[in-house]
Order: C-alpha cells, then structure tokens, then sequence
C-alpha cells in the first residue's frame, strides 16, 4: 500500500486547495453532513475515528466541485493557516466509493484513507501506520 500511496501522493490525486473554516472545522463537518454535495472525507478526520494518533487539525475531503463546496461550507480561501484541504480527484471513484455516517458525512474508503495518509504532511504517516495497524486487527469490521 506504501508503494501505491508513493507512486501517486495525495498532491497529485487532484485539484487541491486550501481554506479556513472561520467556525471551526466541527462546523465544517456539521454543515458537510447536512449539504446535498458530493464528498469523501479522507486524512486525519477520517483515521481519528478509528485510530486517534492526536486530535485531527486539517480536514481534508474529496469534492466534485471545490467553489460549490467553498460556498456551501462558508470557506475562506488563504494560502497559510489553513484548517480544510479540498480536493477536485481525478478519478471520481473515490466520491461513488464513500459512504455515510448517521450524520451524512461521507468517508473515502479506508485504503484510500491510508494511501492519503502515508504521503500527507505531518503526523499523517504515523496516522496510516495506526491506522493499518487497526485494520490489520479489525479486518472483519472493515471490509464488511
């Protein structure tokens, strides 16, 4: 999966951009749950829910449509300090492949959480290593 997540980073998977959620990104993750819009969440939001390394700061989600999400989600574009990464993939599976939660948020699927993850800034490769280790214990849980 390294080798995967190597050959391809997170960076090259789409269109990223970068934004400040003013309210927070708990207000972020409400309002996602509650939009009509395509989306997949993926990186450390995603693996903290099932193998917390520290408390998550980015949320990074796949969008179809990055200014409709901007706007649905009351984002403000920076280029430091940000607390949200959109991406535009470029392979639309990843958004037909999420499923929700019992808040609608939507979540990209775990290997592709983890592929993120290894080639993300930060903790985020201390994050796919727990979070592989988690799938490594839990395989019935996740592959149902």
């Amino acid at each position: 999966m390294r080798r995967w997540a190597e050959a391809v980073p997170i960076e090259r998977r789409g269109r990223s951009r970068l934004f400040i959620a003013p309210r927070g990104t708990s207000t972020t993750m409400r309002r996602l749950g509650e939009a009509e819009l395509q989306h997949a969440m993926t990186g450390s939001f995603a693996a903290a829910r099932l193998a917390p390394v520290a408390p998550p700061r980015l949320a990074t989600i796949y969008v179809d449509t990055a200014d409709t999400a901007r706007r649905v989600l009351d984002l403000h574009e920076t280029d430091a300090g940000a607390n949200v990464l959109l991406i535009e993939p470029k392979d639309a599976s990843v958004l037909s492949a999420a499923t929700a939660d019992e808040d609608g948020v939507r979540w990209a699927p775990l290997v592709q959480v983890v592929a993120d993850l290894f080639t993300g800034p930060g903790r985020s490769p201390t994050e796919a290593e727990a979070l592989m280790e988690w799938m490594t214990s839990n395989e019935e849980a996740w592959r149902a």
